[in-house]
């Protein structure tokens, strides 16, 4: 990875904890990855592994500011999602081999752990708190992941039905609940 790819992914990210993937892999091999803090992460050595690897994760939840993926395992999935939740276009997409992952700032309550989304856990997930998105680098089948909406992530979503909602809601092909105050359900 080059210090520009970085910097462009600090912009549109903020402060979160980027974690080091080997090229054509998904997951940190860092012991502990799930538990590293944002300061942690700021260490020359941690920056140097992140500049060092061939694939960049992020680390979701409140380590890096409430940010949150759901994962559309399907083009057609993805599609029906932003269908059903226009205003989610406007944020940070980004793609692996199919489908994509759309990133967002969650306010208030959210689930804590990764949720499998869909009958069987075959439509994507939803993942926060102690999971990862990769973000840049190559995918395990050689293509290398892309950004669709180069967007900040959209920020301050409630969920005003519960923290549960989301995932009741993505499973069964259903709008995201709305959030207060918010013209088009959302608040950027």
């Amino acid at each position: 990875m080059n210090l520009e790819i970085l910097m462009c992914l600090r912009a549109l990210l903020g402060e979160v904890v980027l974690l080091p993937v080997p090229s054509g892999e998904k997951g940190c091999k860092l012991k502990g990855w799930p538990d590293l803090t944002l300061a942690a992460s700021k260490h020359y050595l941690h920056q140097r592994a992140v500049l060092a690897s061939g694939n960049i994760g992020v680390l979701l939840g409140p380590a890096s500011g409430h940010l949150v993926t759901v994962d559309c395992d399907t083009d057609d999935g993805l599609a029906q999602f932003l269908t059903l939740n226009p205003a989610l276009r406007e944020s940070l997409i980004t793609r692996g081999a199919r489908g994509g992952n759309v990133w967002l700032r969650m306010a208030g309550g959210y689930p804590q752990r990764m949720q499998r989304l869909g009958e069987g856990g075959h439509w994507g997930e939803f993942r926060s708190g102690g999971a990862q998105t990769i973000i840049a680098g190559t995918h395990p089948d050689g293509r290398d992941y892309t950004i669709l909406q180069a967007a900040v992530p959209l920020t301050k979503i409630l969920l005003t039905t519960g923290p549960h909602a989301v995932i009741r809601a993505v499973a069964k092909g259903m709008r995201l609940p709305r959030v207060e105050d918010a013209e088009e359900g959302y608040q950027s």
